[in-house]
């Protein structure tokens, strides 16, 4: 058999020192321009595309183009678009809204108005540390080719949110939070490009 030399020690690899959880928020907001640029900007158009759960229990899921208008502080307006319909949505400031499939304009059940207040938030780069309690780098991760550094924290309401950011850019890549159903937990991801 072979044994192990005398008076050698295993080497152990010290793991790289990660940045502080301020660190990465400032080089996001860097990435982006610095505070001052975004204050600048009051409205904006994302356009995307999002899978939209149908069928029984909303397994399947249909393709559809999205395109979210924002105006600064809070204002949403979220339009999606499929062969079969289109979908509205948004956040008027106060009240998270939808509109049904006879297009009745309805107040959001409780988990989408969570999710729309803190989406309208137009500054949220900016917001982050504020609105996420504890909040705290829990090491790396790949997100598809890029090393992203994770942050994890949770809202005044809701489950824990975790943000992915490029080691490199300090750009956000990924946002995975966790919905809270009636049938179990159901994780609700956003990648960016």
């Amino acid at each position: 058999p072979v044994l192990p030399r005398s008076g050698y020690a295993d080497v152990k690899k010290a793991a790289p020192a990660l940045p502080s959880t301020s660190q990465i928020l400032s080089n996001y907001i860097a990435a982006l321009g610095g505070e001052q640029n975004l204050k600048k900007i009051t409205t904006r158009l994302i356009t995307a595309q999002q899978d939209v759960p149908t069928g029984p229990g909303g397994v399947n899921p249909l393709p559809a183009q999205v395109e979210i208008y924002q105006k600064a502080p809070n204002l949403l307006l979220r339009v999606a678009r499929t062969n079969q319909a289109t979908l509205l949505s948004g956040f008027d400031g106060t009240t998270a809204w939808g509109q049904d499939p006879r297009g009745r304009v309805v107040p959001a059940v409780e988990v989408e108005a969570v999710r729309e207040r803190r989406g309208s938030d137009f500054y949220e780069p900016l917001n982050i540390a504020k609105e996420y309690s504890g909040l705290k780098v829990e090491g790396t991760e790949k997100v598809g080719a890029v090393e992203a550094y994770v942050l994890v924290g949770q809202p005044s309401e809701g489950t824990f949110v975790r943000f992915y950011f490029d080691a490199q850019s300090g750009v956000l890549v990924r946002k995975l939070t966790v919905v809270p159903t009636p049938v179990g937990d159901t994780p609700f991801q956003v990648d960016y490009e």
